[in-house]
This record gives structure tokens, C-alpha cells and sequence, in this order.
């Protein structure tokens, strides 16, 4: 699906590369190997205490929330959380502050008129944005201070499974 997708196409980029044995009625396999661009020095900081919480369904999810005084981050993913994201704009410059210079935001999400009506009816409306055009992601992208903003749209475009954003720093 989207995710496997997103998964090669960063991969790649980051010229690393992906693979996945298969046999039949036993599953499949999928490894990642990506260049390490320094040797690791010591085990990173712990997460912080403090935490966002997101609306998911009709419960909640917590997650941890990321601070500037971790080291720099390369690359972050988020996929299908867009959505969820109370104040995007906010959650988007949080990303911004967390990575590194030339660091990478890869964003995987899907436009309102794509997602299913039941979603779309079911979708807790105070706070939270649908968006109608890639053209409303990149604005929100560059808004945070992103400053190249590129869109791969997966699968026939009259119905995709999915878009990815790569916003870099």
C-alpha cells in the first residue's frame, strides 16, 4: 500500500535500498539498508515527559511531543496524520525546529475529495483541516519555513492512493 510506497521512494533518495523475499503462504520479508552518514557516538537523550495528545477516532492517542534539545533529526515521516493534527501549522513548525539543515519532512497524506464520505463525515471538524489541493499543503510547508516542497502523487491521479509532500530545511 502507501506506506511500502513511501518507504522505497525515501529509501531511495536517501541512497539507501530495499528489498523483500517472499514465499508463498509463509509471508514476506522486507529489508531497508541506508548509508550511515556518521558512526554513532553514544545512545541518544531519552524522550522528554511532555506529550501531545491527538484526537483519533473517538478516543485519543499520546504521543511523545519533540523537543529542540534533541540532536538534529535527518528525516521525519508522518503518514495519514495530517488530519489529526489540531492545529497543523503549529505541528508542522514543531517538525520544522526539530530537523536539521537539508533535513527532510516526508508527508504522506490524502486530499478531502480522495478519502472516503464516511471519513469525511465522521471527521471531528473544530480545529482540524481537510485540505483541498497540494497547492493548501505547501503553503501550510513553507508557512512553517520549509523552504523546497516537492509532491509525488501514487497510483492513476484520477483516484491515488495516496500523496506524499518532501519538504526540506
Amino acid at each position: 500500500g502507501l506506506g511500502l510506497a513511501m518507504v522505497k521512494q525515501l529509501t531511495i533518495l536517501h541512497g539507501g535500498t530495499v528489498a523483500v523475499a517472499s514465499e508463498e503462504d509463509k509471508g514476506a520479508r522486507f529489508g531497508v539498508w541506508l548509508p550511515l552518514r556518521t558512526p554513532v557516538q553514544a545512545a541518544p537523550p531519552p524522550l522528554p515527559d511532555t506529550t501531545n495528545t491527538i484526537l483519533h477516532g473517538a478516543g485519543t492517542v499520546t504521543v511523545p511531543r519533540v523537543e529542540s534539545t534533541l540532536e538534529p533529526i535527518d528525516l521525519i515521516m508522518a503518514v495519514h496524520v495530517l488530519y489529526f493534527w489540531h492545529e497543523p501549522s503549529e505541528a508542522v513548525a514543531q517538525i520544522y525546529r526539530a530537523l536539521r539543515p537539508g533535513g527532510v519532512f516526508a508527508l504522506g497524506y490524502q486530499l478531502r475529495i480522495n478519502m472516503p464520505p464516511i471519513s469525511q463525515k465522521n471527521f471531528p471538524k473544530e480545529g482540524h483541516v481537510l485540505y483541498d489541493s497540494d497547492a493548501a499543503v505547501s503553503t501550510l510547508l513553507t508557512g512553517a519555513g520549509f523552504t523546497s516542497v516537492s509532491f509525488i502523487v501514487m497510483g492513476p491521479s484520477e483516484a491515488p492512493e495516496g500523496r506524499l509532500a518532501l519538504a526540506s530545511k
